[in-house]
């Protein structure tokens, strides 16, 4: 091999597929020496893309050249292509080497490309460091486990990242996104097996980072806390990705999601039963003297707490439904949200600091009343009612009130 080339490979050609595109020779990007041209770079991403693949021109055209509008667009690959050879051309020159380190050749109909012996794409390490993992299974655990974290950290983002379109990179990305999320989850079982807690958090953290909204990254992450007794961190991680899913997406909380809440309420069970959760230490924190807010879920289990307790302390629990009613047909959703508003300030204030309420939907709230007389229902309604009126200034929207007693039934 000539010395300069040489050279050159043992300070490493990499090409970055995994993430944003980029191409480093001794440290160094040379993306802006490709030039500003789009199709250019697209062009050129294509060939990486399918390295040592005998690529009919009409293939090239039909997925690099897909938008080109050209009567005769062999003529335009064939100029482009040019162009491209020119400007690989001049990058080898500059980094003073004698040899091609990247090469487009025209043979027997098919285009090929291809590179220096020493510079492989990073998707060609990322499956070779996963084929070794999988080989060294049964052989070496340990440096089996290592090889998929090497793989997983590799993995930046989607193949080729921002900037790259086209319908040819979609199955690519998948491919790639799916082999990651299978080297990832096959690392982090690996890891369970052996109970390092501490780098499945490390492991979800990156992974997270990279694919925000893959729910299991989330699970696992939020099972890592709960083994190593960061309980307040798992329900903090809960509460902030079911919101974000949510506010992004319109996603509800999944089972699997609801599985690790109730896990995690688990772990903390007799904490919840002395300090619910900790939230009394945020009431106190705070100057907050009425009823507490809470999300569905939580409510859930908290109904279900007060069922035991009702059933050991002989207590009477009842729980309201209070439904938000329009007079009008045409109510839009700025005026329901701004009624639910009120309801839901209404019901802070103007209730006792153990009382629990949370939204079934837009426009019916649940209140839970514990150790209350059922003859104490009705002047709650009207307290309530009359709240309502006095600051919804208009006569559209009632309130339906529909009370329950809770009946322990373990």
């Amino acid at each position: 091999m000539d010395k300069c080339l040489e050279e050159v490979c043992e300070d490493r050609i990499e090409v970055i597929t995994l993430g944003n595109f980029d191409i480093k020779i001794r440290g160094d990007s040379i993306i802006d020496k490709l030039g500003r041209s789009y199709k250019i770079l697209g062009l050129f991403k294509y060939f990486i893309s399918f390295k040592g693949k005998k690529l009919l021109a009409e293939t090239i055209i039909d997925h690099a050249l897909e938008y080109n509008s050209s009567s005769n667009p062999k003529n335009v690959l064939r100029t482009q292509i040019f162009r491209l050879r020119k400007i690989l051309e001049e990058i080898r020159k500059e980094v003073k080497c004698d040899n091609t380190l990247f090469n487009i050749e025209f043979s027997n109909g098919y285009y090929v490309f291809n590179t220096c012996e020493r510079c492989k794409m990073d998707y060609e390490i990322f499956e070779e460091k996963i084929f070794h993992a999988n080989k060294l299974l049964s052989i070496d655990k340990l440096e089996a486990i290592q090889k998929y974290k090497e793989a997983v950290y590799m993995y930046k983002g989607e193949y080729m990242g921002e900037g790259s379109y086209g319908d040819w990179i979609i199955p690519i990305r998948n491919r790639y996104n799916r082999i990651y999320l299978q080297t990832i989850i096959k690392l982090i079982e690996h890891l369970k097996s052996e109970e390092d807690y501490s780098t499945i958090i490390e492991v979800c953290e990156i992974g997270i980072s990279v694919q925000p909204f893959e729910e299991v990254l989330h699970i696992y992450y939020m099972e890592a806390l709960l083994k190593i007794g960061q309980i307040k961190q798992a329900m903090s991680h809960y509460e902030y990705t079911t919101y974000k899913l949510y506010k992004d997406f319109g996603i509800k909380p999944s089972m699997a999601m609801k599985d690790i809440y109730r896990k995690i309420q688990i772990e903390n069970e007799e904490k919840v039963v002395t300090d619910l959760f900790f939230i009394e230490k945020r009431l106190k924190d705070t100057d907050f003297k009425g009823a507490m807010y809470c999300d569905l879920e939580y409510f859930k289990f908290l109904y279900n707490l007060e069922k035991r307790k009702s059933d050991r302390n002989n207590t009477d629990t009842f729980i309201a439904l209070i439904t938000l009613d329009c007079i009008m047909d045409n109510k839009s959703e700025v005026e329901l949200r701004q009624a639910k508003n009120v309801l839901k300030n209404i019901l802070s204030k103007r209730l006792r600091k153990g009382d629990v309420f949370t939204f079934w939907n837009e426009n019916q709230s649940i209140v839970m009343f514990s150790n209350l007389k059922e003859t104490c229902l009705h002047k709650i309604e009207f307290r309530i009612e009359r709240a309502f009126e006095e600051e919804v200034l208009c006569a559209q929207w009632n309130l339906r009130f529909r009370f329950n007693k809770i009946l322990s039934n373990f």
